[in-house]
């Protein structure tokens, strides 16, 4: 008879999906500056033991757009996760979670410092504060060899007009430079307020774009203007040392990056915390620490992660070594201790949804065992 035979293959059937690997099928959307780094963890992550032994690929992607992720994107599950320059704001995050009755999560994955760069023929050395940063970036020091300028610097000697170029589009790197001022600068010396789109002086030269506004500076002498970190590496030019809480100048580099983290570490929010927008590590009180130091973020909706099949290990994978050895040149990795405190988090987190989960695979998988005996002694009946 065809019957039992029939059985048996139905059996084998539910044994073969109950065994098979999950179909990795993952969006992502948000900011272009992290996109370099997203996109080289995206593109190493199918190629690990983990990723071999558990997963099948359908899609993995990012999508670069603007300063932020879309939040309609998270909201509607099109995307499963974001990432953004600056942390979201309470109100929007607030506002996310009442519309999708969940928990937002902020993952820091790399160190990123907004710097001041210029393009003086023949001197690297800037020195620049909070002060004379926001004089120049407001129109009322218009002189390299202005005495505000000097004094930080007595071996300039360059009697030029400062050229000030700035972003015309709305961008997140505005956003810190005009965060480090405000935060620093002495009271009624900046009058623009934190804000990544300030209605700048005229007769400033407006660029669209970072890589725009850099080419600027570099192309011309007497220029002044201010990008990224990894940008200012990639285009080669030269970044101040800016002025410190505890009154060093010190320059953006890895290091001083981590320094600023490392001293700020205790106060880091949680994953889950609404409190990202307000934490400030360029506040750190150490002498080797840049003042204008941040972070950029992945942002998500808790119960995206269980359900989500590899967004967990993904995030393994960027947590790990392999993934912050695999980060380009220009890109500051976070610390060991950080990475470690996150993906605690993470897991910890996770770890009710994941026992639910077990509970439920387990209840199943006894409802499956019941099922197949039964099925058994029907087909014995049968033969």
């Amino acid at each position: 008879m065809r019957t039992p035979t029939l059985i048996i293959c139905f059996i084998l059937s539910i044994i073969s999906i109950s065994s098979g690997k999950l179909t990795v099928k993952l969006q992502g959307t948000g900011s272009s500056f992290p996109a370099d780094a997203l996109n080289t963890w995206i593109s190493a992550f199918p190629n690990t033991t983990n990723f071999k032994t558990n997963y099948d690929l359908a899609s993995f992607s990012y999508k670069s757009q603007n300063d932020n992720p879309s939040l309609a994107d998270l909201q509607s599950k099109t995307a499963q996760f974001g990432a953004l320059d600056n942390p979201m704001a309470v109100a929007d995050q607030l506002t996310l979670q009442s519309a999708t009755l969940d928990t937002i999560y902020h993952l820091p994955i790399v160190l990123t410092a907004v710097t001041i760069v210029y393009n003086i023929p023949g001197y690297t050395n800037l020195k620049l504060s909070a002060d004379v940063v926001a004089g120049i970036f407001s129109g009322t020091i218009t002189k390299w060899n202005d005495i505000r300028i000097t004094s930080l610097n007595p071996d300039l000697s360059y009697d030029q007009t400062i050229k000030v170029g700035v972003r015309s589009d709305p961008a997140s790197t505005t956003y810190e430079m005009t965060d480090y001022i405000s935060r620093f600068a002495s009271a009624g010396v900046w009058t623009y307020g934190v804000t990544n789109n300030p209605k700048w002086p005229s007769g400033f030269t407006s660029l669209e774009g970072g890589s725009g506004l850099a080419d600027y500076v570099r192309d011309n002498f007497a220029t002044i203007g201010y990008a990224k970190k990894r940008t200012a590496f990639r285009k080669v030019l030269p970044m101040a040392a800016l002025k410190n809480s505890v009154g060093a100048f010190v320059a953006p580099t890895d290091t001083s990056l981590q320094q600023a983290a490392s001293t700020m570490s205790s106060s880091m929010p949680t994953i889950t915390a609404t409190t990202w927008s307000t934490y400030k590590m360029g506040l750190a009180a150490n002498i080797l620490a840049y003042p204008a130091t941040y972070y950029a973020y992945i942002v998500g909706l808790r119960t995206q992660l269980p359900l989500s099949a590899g967004l967990t290990d993904f995030y393994r994978y960027i947590y790990s070594d392999e993934g912050s050895s695999a980060l380009a040149s220009g890109f500051t990795p976070l610390l060991s201790t950080t990475r470690v405190s996150i993906f605690s988090q993470i897991e910890a987190m996770n770890a009710a949804d994941f026992i639910g989960a077990a509970s439920m695979a387990y209840s199943l998988n006894l409802f499956t065992i019941a099922f197949v005996t039964l099925l058994s002694i029907f087909a014995a009946l049968l033969l």
